[in-house]
């Protein structure tokens, strides 16, 4: 899950999946997550779960370098087609041990694929203040498996897939499928069509990650060669977590 914050009360939340590049540092999300400067002040926390009141985190908490952060200019014109680049590529910087964020955690390769498909699992953190039912929560991940088939917008065609419990806070999470060799691969996240992800939380729409996808992870690789990135303690007082240990970070 992705964290960003203009003040410690104030923590705004949103998915990434780690991308196997070879930058090794590089996390695939939506564009309209990141409207402005909102990775200013950002971290990612992967596979973060709440379990009995403690913060769980296995892979420790790492800093997006605002300086690169890739997203395609056509997402911000005012073409009909703009949402399929609801897309972006942001970087982590590495830990405070020197650590790459793919070495500690591993990271999904980009499969270009038709949307419609016997079985996809979707994973998604839920935003629990939107929504009055209980079982909505941002302290786990929701997975959902099912069936996907083609949705057309402007021209466009998106993954659709009915899933009940899917609200508003998943944008960005992955859709993936697993292959016959029992590997799994990205083939959309959350977002493009129906006002960036669904109309409702029972069923949602996916950008596909097509050569569009392709051609924003190589602008992505050229940001990531001209960057410096260092090592450093990110600000981790914005999500009131105190410093990970050694053991937490590797």
């Amino acid at each position: 899950t992705l964290d960003r914050s203009s003040a410690a009360s104030d923590v705004y939340k949103r998915q990434g999946v780690v991308l196997d590049t070879p930058g090794r540092s590089q996390i695939l999300s939506a564009a309209h997550c990141w409207p402005g400067d909102a990775y200013a002040a950002t971290v990612f926390v992967p596979q973060f779960s709440i379990i009995a009141g403690t913060a769980y985190i296995p892979h420790g908490i790492w800093r997006i370098d605002p300086d690169a952060v890739v997203i395609n200019d056509a997402y911000y014109s005012d073409d009909e087609d703009a949402d399929r680049y609801d897309a972006a590529v942001l970087t982590a910087d590495p830990d405070r041990f020197g650590n790459l964020l793919e070495d500690v955690t591993g990271g999904l390769p980009i499969a270009d694929v038709s949307p419609e498909q016997p079985d996809i699992e979707v994973i998604g953190y839920p935003v629990a203040e939107s929504f009055e039912v209980d079982n909505y929560t941002s302290a786990y991940p929701r997975h959902c498996r099912n069936s996907t088939e083609s949705f057309t917008e402007n021209g466009v065609d998106y993954f659709h897939i009915e899933c009940a419990g899917m609200p508003t806070g998943v944008s960005g999470g992955p859709w993936l499928q697993q292959g016959e060799n029992g590997e799994w691969a990205i083939v959309a996240i959350t977002g493009g069509a129906q006002d960036g992800g669904g109309y409702t939380d029972d069923e949602s729409v996916g950008v596909p990650m097509d050569n569009l996808i392709a051609q924003l992870l190589e602008e992505a690789r050229i940001t990531l060669e001209d960057a410096t990135l260092e090592p450093g303690n990110p600000a981790l007082s914005l999500i009131h977590i105190s410093e990970p240990t050694r053991q937490e970070a590797i």
